[in-house]
């Protein structure tokens, strides 16, 4: 998707000294979970068909 956008000297990854030393922490934003859903059940939570 990037290769359409106009090119832009500002859009760059941060200095890596800006974030040095920061801890690397797991955020859980990912559910062990997830994959055993089909996808009606999926749908069904978005949908907001079934409470979580």
């Amino acid at each position: 998707m990037t290769k359409y956008l106009n090119k832009d000297p500002y859009r760059t990854l941060p200095d890596p000294k800006y974030y040095e030393g920061r801890e690397s922490l797991d955020l859980h934003i990912f559910d062990p979970d997830y994959e055993g859903l089909t996808s009606d059940e999926r749908v069904d939570i978005v949908a907001g068909k079934v409470i979580l």
